[in-house]
C-alpha cells in the first residue's frame, strides 16, 4: 500500500517491543546520531535513532534474532570452498555434525590405532546444496568422503562395479505408470552408502577439524561403507536389494535397478538410482506399505509425487505424464552465455553440411566435447535434436569453428523451445 508524500497515516495499533539480546549500536553513538529523548530510558535493545523513533514505524519490527536467520538463509545459498568457511555458519555446522551422529548411529566406524604396516585413507568435507526443480535450496548436504583414488585394488577393494538406473529404464518407467494410470512418487534414503557391510580392511584418518581431543594420532577402522570409497556403492546396493528381496519385491530379469511384487492383479514396481527411489502402484494402499517398509528400515527423506528427478521435470496429471528438461536448458544457456541470443526455429540450419573442416579454426576440445555430452543428455527428453547432436558429435576429437556454430545452432533451437518434451498419455483399458 503507497501513501501520499505530504502525509503519512497513524498506526492502528502500536508495534510490538523490539526485543534482542544484542544492542542496536555496536559502538557508542555519535553526535550525529543521538537517540531520541523518548527512548532513552528504554533498555538498550529497545533504542532508536532519532530519524526514526518508534512511534513512526507502522509495519512490524524484526528482532535481531529473526535478521540473523535471514541472513544466515542467503548464506546458506552459497557452497563454501573450504572447511573454515563452513564452520561459519551454524546450518553447515549442523549439517556435518548431523552427517558424524549417523556414522555413530550406523555403527560405521571405531576409533583405534593403525596396525603396523596398514595405511590410512584420508577423508574430504564435500558441501553441496540441494535444490528442487525451480532452483530453490531446501538443504545443505554434507558428505565426508574417503579419498578412494588412494586405495590399491586387491588389497582394499574387490569388485566395485553397481549398476544404475539408465534414463530410457526411467522413461519406460513413467511410460508404463502412464498407460497404466498409477501415480510415481519418489523418496530419497538420507545415509544410504553407511548402510553397506565392508568385508575388507579399511582405515581412514580423522576428519578435518572434527579430530578427538583425546586421541588425536588415532584412526577410524571402517565397519561400514563410506562415501568415496571404491565398493561403497556396490555395498549399498547388495545391502538394499536383499532387505528388498526378503520382503518379497524381486529383481527385474532385464534391469537389475528395477524390483516388482506381485499382489494379486496389482502391482508394484521400484526404481533405483543409488540412493533415489521412484516407485508406484496400481493400488495406493501398497504405496503406503511400502513407504512404511522403507521408513523403518532406513532413514528416508518422502518427496511426494515425482516432480523432478535426475534433471527431468515430471508433471502428472489425469491425462497422462508430461517429461521435459526446461530447467536443465536455462541452466546450460546460461553456462555457456547464450541466454541473449537470437532464437532459431529449428535444430539445423537449412542445407548445413558439416565435414572435417581442415583449414578451420580450432576450437577447445574440453568446451566442445561439454557441450555434446549436455546436448546428449538432453535427448532423454529431446528426440528432435538427436540427429543433429548426433552429427555434431561426430566431430569431438578435432573441433573447429564451423562444428561450433552448428553445435550453437542446436543451443538457439533450445532456447525458443526449452518447454518441449514427451508426453505419455493414459491410454489403460480393462
Amino acid at each position: 500500500m503507497s501513501y501520499p508524500k505530504s502525509t503519512s497515516p497513524p498506526p492502528t495499533k502500536p508495534p510490538e517491543p523490539f526485543v534482542s539480546t544484542d544492542s542496536v549500536h555496536s559502538e557508542p553513538p555519535s553526535i550525529t546520531q543521538v537517540p531520541a529523548s523518548s527512548n532513552l530510558n528504554l533498555p538498550r535493545a529497545v533504542k532508536w535513532s532519532k530519524d526514526h523513533p518508534q512511534s513512526q514505524i507502522h509495519l512490524n519490527v524484526s528482532t535481531l534474532e529473526q535478521m540473523s536467520t535471514t541472513v544466515y538463509c542467503f548464506v546458506s545459498k552459497i557452497e563454501p570452498k573450504k572447511v573454515t568457511e563452513a564452520l561459519e555458519g551454524p546450518f553447515w555446522v549442523e549439517a556435518m555434525q548431523e552427517e558424524l551422529l549417523q556414522f555413530e548411529r550406523n555403527n560405521v566406524w571405531t576409533l583405534t590405532l593403525l596396525p603396523v604396516g596398514k595405511s590410512a585413507i584420508s577423508t574430504k568435507w564435500v558441501l553441496r546444496n540441494k535444490k528442487v526443480e525451480n532452483g530453490i535450496v531446501v538443504r545443505n548436504k554434507v558428505r565426508l568422503v574417503a579419498q578412494g583414488y588412494c586405495q590399491e585394488e586387491g588389497i582394499d577393494y574387490e569388485e566395485t562395479f553397481s549398476s544404475v538406473a539408465r534414463l530410457e529404464a526411467i522413461r519406460i518407467f513413467l511410460a508404463y505408470a502412464a498407460y497404466r494410470d498409477f501415480k510415481v512418487y519418489r523418496m530419497d534414503a538420507k545415509f544410504a552408502i553407511l548402510n553397506g557391510k565392508l568385508y575388507e580392511e579399511v582405515y581412514v584418518k580423522q576428519p578435518l577439524r572434527f579430530e578427538s581431543e583425546e586421541y588425536p594420532n588415532h584412526v577410524y577402522f571402517i565397519r561400514k561403507a563410506l562415501y568415496g570409497l571404491m565398493q561403497a556403492p556396490r555395498a549399498w546396493y547388495e545391502w538394499l536389494s536383499g532387505f528388498l528381496h526378503s520382503h518379497n519385491v524381486h529383481i527385474c530379469i532385464t534391469d537389475i535397478t528395477l524390483f516388482y511384487k506381485k499382489i494379486h492383479d496389482e502391482i508394484l514396481l521400484v526404481q533405483i538410482y543409488v540412493d533415489d527411489i521412484i516407485f508406484g502402484s496400481t493400488d495406493v494402499s501398497i504405496c503406503k506399505e511400502f513407504e512404511c517398509l522403507m521408513q523403518n528400515e532406513f532413514e528416508m527423506s518422502i518427496m511426494g509425487e515425482l516432480t523432478f528427478f535426475l534433471a527431468l521435470q515430471v508433471k502428472q496429471s489425469s491425462e497422462g505424464i508430461f517429461v521435459n528438461q526446461a530447467k536443465y536448458i536455462q541452466d546450460l544457456l546460461k553456462k555457456y552465455k547464450l541466454t541473449k541470443v537470437y532464437p532459431m526455429r529449428t535444430p539445423m540450419a537449412p542445407n548445413l553440411k558439416l565435414d572435417k573442416d581442415f583449414s578451420g579454426g580450432c576450437v577447445e576440445c574440453k568446451l566442445y566435447k561439454g557441450i555434446i555430452g549436455s546436448l546428449l543428455y538432453l535427448t532423454a527428453s529431446r528426440p528432435d535434436i538427436i540427429f543433429a547432436t548426433c552429427i555434431c558429435a561426430r566431430y569431438q576429437s578435432d573441433p573447429k569453428e564451423s562444428h561450433l556454430s552448428g553445435v550453437k545452432i542446436i543451443l538457439r533451437y533450445l532456447k525458443k523451445t526449452p518447454c518441449f518434451g514427451m508426453w505419455y498419455p493414459l491410454c489403460w483399458i480393462d
